[in-house]
């Protein structure tokens, strides 16, 4: 199994428990208990994953002129489009799991057989968190959660960059998943050091960071993350 963060899953679908969101019937993310009940609702234009290298990043893969929701919960950011057919292109490497070469064949199919695109990250395999804002007309305004693949041989770190609209304020929306995140691990009752409490208090009630060089993301790291894998996929498992 190569865990890309995201995929084409149909309703109900589980063969990878935990590894991706489950759909209702009606192609809309089916809520976990960990989820609580004030998820944030945001939509996303353009979604990308990439593989950090020794130099820089390779692109795995990712889609343009989207209308994705994205779900930030109390366990995890998730994203659900259930038309992604509609999308303004895939790119991506040779052989990955979503380099849909074919995707026209199936379009007139994708509906029928109630699938959409899906993925998430569990704040549990949140390495790191940020944002990129708009400050040109060539800028996008973005958020990165960094997380490594833990399913597979020697972990690999993954970026899944989110494009939101240009009046997002992706700011408080990184600031927002970093206090989620830094509450969850400090309800685990979990054993840590002093060192990580008191970091992941402060993220807790982060303060505003300064924004980034243009091209760049300030980042919130979390002092300690779970690799990517179906035995971190749940809290209970952890504890």
């Amino acid at each position: 199994m190569t865990f890309n963060i995201l995929a084409i899953r149909q309703i109900e679908e589980d063969d990878e428990p935990g590894m991706y969101p489950l759909l209702t019937p009606e192609r809309r993310l089916a809520f976990e208990e960990e989820d609580g009940r004030d998820p944030m609702y945001h939509q996303v234009t353009a979604v990308s994953v990439r593989e950090a290298r020794e130099a820089g990043s390779r692109e795995v893969f990712g889609l343009s002129a989207i209308s994705a929701d994205l779900l930030v919960t109390g366990g995890r950011v998730a994203l659900v489009c259930a038309r992604y057919d509609k999308g303004g292109g895939w790119w991506g490497s040779p052989g990955t799991a979503l380099l849909l070469n074919a995707v026209s064949m199936i379009r007139a199919r994708i509906r029928s057989r109630g699938k959409a695109l899906v993925g998430h990250v569990r704040y549990v395999w949140l390495e790191a968190v940020g944002f990129s804002p708009k400050k040109g007309l060539l800028d996008v305004n973005q958020i990165r959660l960094v997380l490594r693949d833990g399913t597979v041989g020697s972990p690999r770190t993954l970026y899944l960059d989110l494009t939101f609209g240009k009046y997002a304020d992706t700011a408080e929306i990184a600031r927002a998943i970093c206090m989620r995140t830094a509450r969850q691990r400090l309800s685990f009752g979990l054993e840590m050091s002093d060192q990580e409490r008191a970091e992941f208090e402060r993220l807790a009630n982060p303060l505003r960071p300064a924004e980034p060089e243009k091209g760049q993301f300030a980042l919130y790291r979390m002092p300690r993350y779970w690799k990517a894998a179906p035995r971190t996929a749940g809290i209970s498992k952890l504890r």
